[in-house]
């Protein structure tokens, strides 16, 4: 990873007693992002909810996550800000 600063992008908290499902990603690996744009999917509830960037730069995707159960606060991506 290049020098900046590091955001990390985890699962948001939807007070919800039901399971998380990682539905799958909109964005690849390593590429730029900007703020706002939807990088994941995750269902919630029955619901297919967008998780955004949280700054831009390059993201680096978890992909221990794909197709599998999450909970709020895991990790799903990191986004390194360039100089």
């Amino acid at each position: 990873m290049q020098d900046g600063f590091e955001q990390c992008v985890r699962v948001p908290d939807f007070r919800s007693e039901h399971p998380i499902q990682f539905v799958g990603w909109l964005v690849s690996d390593q590429s730029l992002v900007i703020p706002g744009e939807r990088i994941a999917e995750i269902m919630c509830d029955g619901s297919v909810v967008h998780v955004e960037a949280t700054q831009a730069g390059v993201i680096w995707l978890d992909h221990s996550s794909v197709e599998s159960l999450v909970k709020p606060g895991d990790l799903l991506a990191r986004i390194r800000s360039q100089k």
